[in-house]
């Protein structure tokens, strides 16, 4: 395991002793955290990307040292460490984590003993986290009464599990015509979609009521821009849209007709007729929306 400067500020360490059982992965591979939107985990094949850091006590010539390594599987935050040392001085390694994938802050303490000595240990995530979330991490290296003689702190944004994308889907549920809960997500063509500007096209609904920052509050707590206070007849929302069914975005309006547009008096209104994402249309084979109860 080779030692990465003291400068630089990764991650943490862990206790050392007697190793814990854990699935030692086919493939690691050397990561910075800032590669983290760049690389994932595919669950069928797993490769894990690893950070290595040391924490070191001297005293003149003589040395103590961990050096560590830190990666993460799906499921839980890996450490494994070398303690060697140029005297026989025995020394521990208490490690605390927390922040991403951790509902509560754990610590572990290794064994205190003379090197070299290896180990490893597993923690287990107990939350919710995802890709590049970030998990804070505090090493201490103490005496055998427990006196810390160097700390570090450092942090690991945590690597995603890869993602197989669906098909790009959009479609559209109503039983009236007004009341209409929009479906789409992005698909393998575009794979997942940040901060993407949908915008849906309504060219004969009444004006809605707009909050004080001038936006569309939707019956589902979407935001929407209007393009047009006095005459909206395209709402747009910016967000992260997901490229499996599962992720699917939902958007949900309810909608009054607007009977007077032109052609008026025809007993009908053009409720929707266009949804893009980006620019494009997402229509596909979907039909206009038209509402037919209006009083001619």
């Amino acid at each position: 395991m080779s030692a990465i400067t003291s400068a630089l500020f990764l991650l943490l360490l862990l206790p050392g002793c007697q190793q814990d059982e854990i699935t030692t992965p086919s493939t690691k591979i050397g990561y910075r955290s800032h590669d983290c939107a760049n690389v994932c985990i595919d669950p069928a094949a797993p490769v894990y990307y690893e950070e290595t850091d040391l924490v070191i006590e001297t005293s003149g010539p003589q040395f103590r040292r961990f050096d560590y390594t830190v990666y993460n599987t799906l499921t839980g935050l890996v450490v494994e460490w070398d303690y060697t040392a140029s005297t026989n001085t025995p020394r521990k390694l208490e490690i605390l984590v927390s922040g991403a994938g951790f509902s509560a802050p754990l610590t572990i303490t290794s064994l205190c003993q003379q090197g070299p000595f290896s180990g490893s240990h597993t923690f287990n995530f107990t939350a919710d986290w995802s890709a590049c979330d970030v998990v804070l991490l505090t090493a201490r290296l103490e005496s055998c009464d427990g006196d810390i003689k160097v700390t570090k702190a450092g942090t690991y944004a945590l690597v995603g599990e890869c993602v197989t994308c669906d098909e790009a889907s959009f479609s559209y549920t109503t039983s009236n015509n007004l009341d209409i809960t929009y479906s789409y997500n992005a698909g393998d063509e575009t794979g997942a979609l940040t901060n993407a500007v949908v915008a849906f096209t309504f060219p004969q609904v009444q004006n809605l009521p707009l909050n004080g920052d001038g936006k569309y509050v939707a019956p589902d707590g979407k935001l929407y821009s209007v393009n047009n206070a006095t005459n909206q007849t395209v709402f747009s929302w910016t967000g992260d849209i997901g490229c499996t069914t599962e992720e699917a975005v939902t958007f949900v309006f309810s909608h009054q007709p607007d009977c007077s547009a032109p052609p008026a008096n025809d007993g009908q209104a053009m409720i929707w007729t266009d949804t893009k994402v980006n620019g494009v249309s997402v229509k596909g084979s979907n039909v206009n929306i038209v509402y037919t109860g209006c009083e001619n």
